[in-house]
Formats: structure tokens, C-alpha cells, sequence
């Protein structure tokens, strides 16, 4: 498919597509349902969470979730004593997000939001965070800065994008466009869009390099950039765990970024 910069088209293809909803196979809403989810995330797909995020950083502060999808961050920010607010272009995310939050006795602030125009006064936040989110949106640059907008003086952001790392540069045109042929049909912007995501033909996606992602963060004051997975939890099975992160480096899939207004 050729990707789309409409916003309703967007959200429609998102409100029927929760993200991390096939880390489990358990009863979808119960709380073993998300227990399972959170484990997996945590411990298979993204490890690195546990420290880039900075779950346990943030107490007492007030927070913002750009892209909340069905909780699963907010709700480990929660769990460590921030007061959360979660906002997510979708009505499905945020009513998930709200009866989860709900299931586990914790409060939270949830409200359908384009990241692109954020709902709250300048200097709002002591902290904000957006993982996999902000290159599904048509101006990814407006929606940091609404981010910056909305932080408080001299506070700090943490965002993931999508880098451009081994799967776009080797995967994607030997597997999907050479071996699958789809070069002789596709283009390269539509093999992209079609694979990027789980579920497969995403309507928007952006992949970045390093000076692609300074570019969109330069009202920042400071940012600090590194890469990572570089296939999700393979450095921490990979017997060469020194050698998996110094190839991560080079071609892991994801920017994670802090800036600090």
C-alpha cells in the first residue's frame, strides 16, 4: 500500500489495531491477560525498557504519555509514583488504558489526543515519554514539538523512533524485494510501509538516521541519541552479548532520544 498522511485514516487503521495485543493468548482484559502482557514486554521484547525508560525515575511527578496504546508503559510509570496522564489518537486505547488502570487499583488521567495538538497549557510536565509512536504521525516534527511545548523548563523527554538499522537496509530488499519479488510491484516506500508493523501495512511510517532525528529535536537545550534493539531481545540469548550490543550500535532498529528542554 502506498502510505497515506490522512489523520482519520490513520487512526481508523490504529483503533482496530492495539499494539502488544498478541504478547498474550489469555483472556483479553483480565488481569492475568495483562500480566502476561507486561512480562513479555519487559522480558522478551523490549528489556531495555527497564532502564531507557525511566519507570522508576519519575515519582511524584506528573507525566505525559504520548501514544498510550493499550497502558502498558503508563502503567509501570504508575506503579513507581508518577501521576500519569495518557493521551493516544484512538477511543479504543484510551478506554483500554482506563479500565486496565482501573483493574489494577491505579489512577491516571486518559484522554483521546492528537499528538500534533496537544491539549494542555505550555510548561505542563515534569517529565514525557512516547514510544513507537511519533513517525506514525504525518508531522512528526510538529507533534516534538508540542512535547516541548507542553514540558516544563529544564525538564527531559525519552522517545523512540524508528532508525534505519539492519532490517531496513538488509532485510526488507533481500527478503520482502528480491526473494518475495517484491521489487517487480512494489516500490520502496511500499515494501516499507508493509512490513513495518506486526499486523502489516501501517498507512504511515518514517524511518530515520541519526542526523534525520537531531534535526527534528534542535528546540531541545540537549539530546542525547543511541540505537537500540537489534532484533528485540537477542542480546540478552546471543552468547556474545558484547558483540550483540556493539553491533547494535551500528544497526539496531531504534532511536531511543532524550532531550531535555
Amino acid at each position: 500500500m502506498k502510505p497515506v498522511k490522512d489523520k482519520e485514516n490513520i487512526r481508523g487503521y490504529w483503533e482496530g489495531k492495539l499494539p502488544q495485543r498478541w504478547y498474550s493468548q489469555k483472556e483479553a482484559g483480565t488481569k492475568e491477560y495483562y500480566d502476561e502482557v507486561e512480562r513479555v514486554r519487559f522480558t522478551t521484547q523490549y528489556p531495555f525498557l527497564l532502564s531507557d525508560a525511566e519507570f522508576n525515575r519519575h515519582a511524584g511527578e506528573k507525566i505525559l504519555e504520548v501514544g498510550c496504546g493499550i497502558g502498558t508503559d503508563s502503567l509501570m510509570f504508575a506503579k513507581h509514583g508518577a501521576a500519569v496522564y495518557g493521551v493516544d489518537l484512538t477511543q479504543n486505547a484510551i478506554e483500554t488504558t482506563a479500565k486496565r488502570f482501573k483493574l489494577y487499583g491505579l489512577r491516571g488521567h486518559f484522554k483521546r489526543m492528537d499528538a500534533e495538538h496537544l491539549e494542555f497549557p505550555d510548561n505542563t510536565f515534569d517529565f514525557a515519554y512516547s514510544f513507537g509512536v511519533l513517525h506514525h504521525t504525518p508531522d512528526t516534527r510538529k507533534a516534538i514539538n508540542e512535547v516541548h511545548r507542553a514540558l516544563k523548563p529544564g525538564k527531559s523527554a525519552v522517545i523512540m523512533l524508528y532508525a534505519r538499522g539492519w532490517m531496513y537496509y538488509l532485510f526488507f530488499p533481500l527478503w520482502h524485494g528480491i526473494l518475495r519479488g517484491e521489487f517487480f510491484r512494489l516500490s520502496w516506500s511500499e515494501i516499507v510501509h508493509k512490513h513495518y508493523e506486526v499486523e502489516g501495512n501501517v498507512p504511515l511510517v518514517r524511518v530515520y538516521t541519526k542526523a534525520g532525528i537531531k534535526r527534528l529535536f534542535t528546540q531541545f537545550s540537549r539530546v542525547k541519541v543511541w540505537r537500540r534493539p537489534l532484533i528485540n531481545s537477542l542480546g540478552d540469548k546471543f552468547p556474545n552479548k558484547w558483540l550483540v550490543r556493539q553491533l547494535e550500535k551500528i544497526w539496531g532498529g531504534s532511536w531511543m532520544i532524550k532531550a531535555w528542554k
